[in-house]
């Protein structure tokens, strides 16, 4: 199941890899910062002068909106943030360091970010290749 509110910030998303900071990906987000409370962004905004800037805005628009949805994870990897804490948070805690306590590990192995690629897959489609550790 999908919230509305994570399908418009998956959209806004999309369109800003797409195009940058376009003036539908900008309204896209103002409908999520609308309902929040927040101001509306507009082209002229700090947080929509370019690509980066407009997608660091999603990033966190994405966090506050969908805390506790199982979606951070996701997001992190998407961005290959998984070896960095968010420097805004008061705990620096990476998606490794989450690996390394889940396994009881001294080390975090980057193999973990990946779920391994089913037998039956790998069987049908000789191109595909397994992830790395499995």
């Amino acid at each position: 199941m999908l919230r509305y509110a994570d399908v418009v910030l998956m959209y806004a998303e999309a369109t800003n890899e797409l195009s940058g900071p376009t003036a539908d990906a900008i309204a896209k987000l103002n409908l999520i910062r609308q309902r929040a409370g927040l101001a509306e962004l507009t082209s002229a905004s700090p947080q929509a002068a370019g690509k980066q800037a407009l997608r660091t805005e999603i990033d966190r628009q994405r966090r506050l909106e969908l805390a506790f949805e199982g979606e951070r994870w996701f997001d992190l990897l998407r961005y290959a943030r998984h070896e960095q804490a968010d420097p805004s948070a008061d705990h620096a805690v990476t998606a490794l360091d989450v690996i390394k306590a889940q396994r009881k590990t001294a080390t975090a192995d980057v193999n973990y970010l990946l779920f391994p690629i089913p037998l039956d897959e790998l069987n049908t489609n000789l191109n595909v290749q397994q992830n790395p550790g499995y």
